[in-house]
């Protein structure tokens, strides 16, 4: 074990495929590097979403974060751990938007993750990094200071921002901006038509089809778990995502409107139970391929959540590594290209025979 320099952290290298995660433990595979974050206290700032908007302050925590126990949160809404705009209230205080909530924890202890980060390449402008999983991105939920923002500050980078989504359990490349005033271009040229995603999956089952158009629109179903809804039983939409008729009413389930999703399929190798799949996310939305795919009958084999054995409950934690990866970004405005091969294991998984 090796101590860095700010005293923060632990890095160990683990060589058995078992690695503790707070309370939890994950299959990391072969050897790996991870980052152990000593117990440290932190207040963390929330500001309520208009979709929150009515709800108590306890069925907010309760959902949100539902790996603690509605009594857990309750008992810290009491004791004044979690305030609104600093001051104490009770666990029936009525939410309104733009209000901020404040969350003290003490001796936080985050989960482990992998400390593998490579850059792909880099300008004046960008950096493209390729990200082991499972990483988040950013701060949130259990993660502060185990993240991949915070683990480049502290090997040199300022202050970075990420230009597209890519899920702590996804691997593989992810584009970063170094300015602030570099954002707004770089995010015009990431989705502008001459612009390339690609993701690989592992999924489960041998498709039918070659390829495969899935439009199904997405929204939030709980705490961090999402959900697709056909058009057919559409119950709410967002107006300048999803639009459909006159349809205006409040959702029956969901806690989001209805948001468009688009992702292009297209089947690489089958084996004699799985197949490998290049996606094309042609819009962004959250857990969009995880959901699409499954929606498609044929769900990331390892996935906690949507795979064939899922548990969409949001009560189970997301804490390993899933078989999607994202292989390609092309922006040929900012002069950048990268690309990572299918990983190999998905391919000796299986005796392999190319569709």
């Amino acid at each position: 074990m090796t101590i860095l320099k700010n005293g923060t952290s632990i890095k160990a290298e683990f060589t058995n495929s078992m690695v503790q995660a707070g309370s939890k433990s994950f299959v990391s595979g072969p050897s790996c590097q991870v980052r152990i974050s000593h117990p440290y206290a932190i207040t963390r700032t929330i500001r309520v979403k208009q979709a929150y908007s009515g709800w108590s302050i306890l069925q907010f925590f309760s959902e949100r974060f539902p790996w603690k126990e509605e009594s857990e949160w309750e008992n810290k809404i009491k004791m004044g751990q979690i305030r609104v705009e600093q001051e104490p209230v009770s666990p029936k205080y009525v939410l309104l938007p733009g209000q901020h909530i404040h969350h003290d924890s003490e001796d936080v202890i985050e989960p482990s993750v992998p400390d593998q980060i490579e850059i792909i390449q880099e300008s004046e402008e960008w950096v493209v990094i390729s990200k082991p999983a499972p990483l988040p991105v950013h701060a949130g939920g259990r993660y502060f200071r185990n993240t991949l923002l915070a683990i480049l500050q502290e090997r040199g980078y300022g202050e970075l921002y990420p230009l597209h989504r890519l899920d702590a359990v996804t691997q593989g490349l992810i584009c970063l901006a170094k300015k602030d005033e570099s954002v707004p271009a770089l995010s015009a040229w990431l989705r502008s038509e001459s612009a390339q995603k690609v993701y690989y999956a592992h999924v489960s089952g041998v498709p039918m089809q070659s390829k495969a158009d899935i439009q199904t629109p997405i929204r939030r179903k709980q705490g961090f778990i999402f959900e697709s809804v056909p058009e057919a039983h559409s119950d709410r939409v967002d107006s300048d995502i999803y639009t459909k008729g006159d349809i205006s009413s409040k959702p029956k389930s969901g806690r989001s409107a209805l948001k468009k999703a688009h992702t292009k399929v297209e089947v690489l190798h089958t084996m004699q139970n799985s197949a490998i799949v290049r996606c094309i996310p042609v819009t962004g939305r959250t857990h969009q391929l995880r959901i699409h795919l499954r929606d498609w009958g044929h769900p990331i084999l390892d996935d906690p959540i949507y795979g064939p054995n899922g548990d969409d409950s949001g009560e189970l934690l997301q804490n390993r590594a899933i078989s999607l990866l994202s292989a390609r970004i092309v922006v040929p405005q900012a002069g950048l290209s990268a690309e990572l091969p299918v990983p190999r294991e998905w391919r000796e998984s299986e005796s392999e025979s190319i569709k």
